[in-house]
C-alpha cells in the first residue's frame, strides 16, 4: 500500500466555513445508553446543534444536516470526525 502524503490541516478563516460532525455515546446512571450527534463550527468551536437519541440512523443524520445547512446563508463544508468509542 503506498504511503499517504501528510498535509497540514487548514484552519478556517472565519465562522460557518467548516462544521465538524461528531458522534458520541454515553449511558445514564441506570444503564440506558444514548447517542449524540454534535455539530461544531471549527471557526470558533461553538456547538451549533446536538441531536440526542437512543439511536441515530443515517436517514436522521441526512435530514438533520440538510436542515442545518439550509439555515446558513454562506457555503459550509462538513468535516466528519472519527475516533474510537
Amino acid at each position: 500500500m503506498p504511503t499517504r502524503l501528510r498535509q497540514p490541516l487548514q484552519a478556517p478563516a472565519g465562522l460557518n466555513q467548516i462544521w465538524a460532525l461528531d458522534f458520541m455515546s454515553d449511558a445514564l446512571y441506570g444503564g440506558r445508553k444514548f447517542r449524540t450527534l454534535n455539530v461544531i463550527d471549527l471557526g470558533n468551536r461553538e456547538a451549533l446543534a446536538i441531536e440526542v437519541s437512543t439511536s441515530i440512523p443515517s436517514v436522521r443524520v441526512v435530514r438533520a444536516s440538510t436542515s442545518w445547512s439550509r439555515s446558513m446563508a454562506s457555503r459550509t463544508r462538513f468535516a466528519w470526525t472519527t475516533r474510537p468509542s
